[in-house]
């Protein structure tokens, strides 16, 4: 698996680089969910940086996955007593998928959810 930010995101050869391997020989893309939150702090380009963040790897959705929030990582281990043996976010990751697939093909419904819960959370709306 290979873990990337926001900045790798944005850069066309790096993810390509990506995409192939996940081709190749199935290593995923791994978004730390932070960095879902990451793409939005600019008060004026968030739209923009969400954009561009997502527009490389929509061409292949499959190859994406979320990891779990710290918070999420430490509740689950204080409910349970015991760590979570993965840091994959289950439905994260297949929410993330539908938004990267109707994005890639130039449809709005769960992309504009997606914004939409952006601009709900904001303070500079």
């Amino acid at each position: 698996m290979a873990v990337i930010d926001v900045n790798v995101l944005r850069n066309k050869r790096a993810v390509q680089r990506h995409v192939e391997r996940f081709e190749q020989i199935g290593e995923s893309i791994v978004l730390p969910q932070i960095a879902l939150f990451e793409m939005t702090k600019h008060p004026e380009q968030w739209q923009q940086t969400v954009d561009r963040s997502l527009e490389i790897i929509s061409q292949c959705p499959e190859a994406v996955q979320v990891s779990a929030s710290t918070k999420s990582l430490a509740l689950a281990e204080e409910r349970t007593g015991t760590p979570r043996k993965s840091l994959h976010d289950t439905i994260g990751s297949a929410a993330l998928q539908q938004i990267l697939r109707e994005y890639g093909r130039g449809e709005a419904s769960a992309w504009a959810a997606f914004i939409a819960a952006i601009r709900g959370q904001r303070k500079d709306r």
